[in-house]
């Protein structure tokens, strides 16, 4: 899937992103909840669509930082709202994700991510660049 326009960044206390697929949204759905495509967007994982799963993202590890990054899912409501919340790797705060879709003429995402665990401009660039990636994901 790619974006028909760039994934716009707005946020203070929460970083939110927002991007438009051509898709359908059961389609984009798939992309946020099968865990092959998951992990060719964001990170490998035991992922289960399914509300109060807990799972783990894996990915490599940094000095102070283990590579795994525990979650739970804490809002379902297929095929609109997946949230889920993760922490663990070097003393990083707890985050609530969630993802809202919508059907319009395209599937459109608004991914938010709370708290900003690093400054919100950084924070920013790099969830944007996860969450652009899922327009990279093969559907």
């Amino acid at each position: 899937m790619t974006a028909t326009r760039p994934p716009r960044i707005h946020g203070r206390d929460a970083i939110v992103v927002e991007a438009d697929y051509p898709q359908s949204i059961e389609t984009v759905w798939r992309a946020l909840t099968d865990p092959a495509l998951v992990g060719q967007w964001l990170m490998t994982s035991d992922f289960e669509p399914r509300l109060g799963h807990r799972f783990s993202f894996r990915t490599k590890p940094a000095p102070g930082f283990s590579g795994i990054i525990e979650c739970v899912v804490d809002e379902f409501d297929p095929p609109h709202r997946l949230g889920y919340t993760w922490w663990g790797g070097g003393g990083n705060p707890q985050t609530h994700v969630r993802f809202d879709l919508a059907s319009l003429p395209t599937a459109r995402v608004c991914g938010s991510r709370t708290p900003a665990s690093r400054p919100v401009g950084s924070a920013a660039r790099s969830s944007a660049g996860s969450w652009a990636a899922a327009g990279g994901a093969r559907s």
